[in-house]
């Protein structure tokens, strides 16, 4: 197993898990988000963010829209590292009563490899969570967030902000939940001009679908994300990386053993 391949098999993981946090509704997280007043885009914004002082969240978020990032620094913005603390805590309590076993240390091996490139990935991975589920949510977030940074570094390059960026993996991967300008509250008058810029560049044609060129150019972003990913794994021998993606596959309840 190459060190991308690792990669790429535990993002289904790092996804169920992560999402712990925002979009599985569990009653540990919905207590906590209903008694604070944070449910909606405040929880996701400052569980996600918090870490960072409110002037770095939107560069840190990076494909939610200024306005919204704004809003929810002006509502939220002094709940801080201290929420995030707190959210971690109810995440670790209902990954506990999911899989009360201790995680397997290889998470937590895994994410110390990892060389963070962007507050947000450096802010998760300097973190110190004792209880040792909620740690293991702490672990996912380091290798989901620094994924996240060489994604957007890798579309950046390729020519595209962020709402293009949505724009164009929508087309990619197709519309499903968490995924979109829709999702992401964007004006419709701003994601119409980015479509029409986007055709006008050959990523997209008349009909909003991949040009040949767009579908080459964005699967290129895909595999510099992967090796961009693959990082923490590289340090790590093949039946290390088997032990590592199999925890963490395993934690996050995705897919059959790996076979690869």
């Amino acid at each position: 197993m190459t060190p991308e391949e690792a990669a790429a098999a535990c993002v289904p993981a790092q996804e169920s898990l992560a999402h712990i946090l925002w979009l599985r509704d569990e009653p540990e997280m919905v207590a906590l988000a209903t008694e604070r007043g944070t449910r909606g885009w405040g929880h996701y914004v400052v569980s996600r963010a918090g870490w960072l002082p409110t002037e770095a969240w939107e560069a840190a978020l990076y494909v939610l829209p200024a306005e919204l990032v704004s809003k929810m620094a002006g509502r939220f913005g002094a709940l801080g590292p201290a929420y995030v603390a707190e959210a971690l805590d109810a995440a670790g309590a209902a990954l506990r009563r999911q899989h009360p076993a201790p995680p397997p240390p290889a998470l937590a091996e895994l994410a110390g490899r990892v060389a963070p490139t962007r507050p947000l990935s450096q802010a998760w991975a300097a973190a110190r969570v004792g209880d040792p589920h909620a740690d293991a949510v702490r672990a996912v977030m380091v290798l989901r967030e620094e994924r996240a940074a060489g994604h957007y570094a890798a579309a950046g390059r390729a020519g595209l902000d962020p709402l293009g960026l949505l724009i164009v993996s929508e087309a990619f991967h197709g519309a499903g939940p968490g995924r979109g300008p829709a999702f992401f509250r964007w004006d419709q008058d701003l994601v119409a001009g980015a479509r029409e810029r986007l055709r006008e560049s050959g990523w997209l044609d008349a009909a909003g679908r991949l040009t040949p060129d767009g579908g080459r150019r964005r699967e290129a972003i895909e595999r510099d994300t992967e090796a961009h990913a693959a990082q923490p794994f590289s340090a790590l021998s093949p039946g290390q990386r088997r032990a590592a993606a199999e925890a963490l596959r395993e934690l996050g309840g995705v897919g059959e053993p790996l076979t690869g």
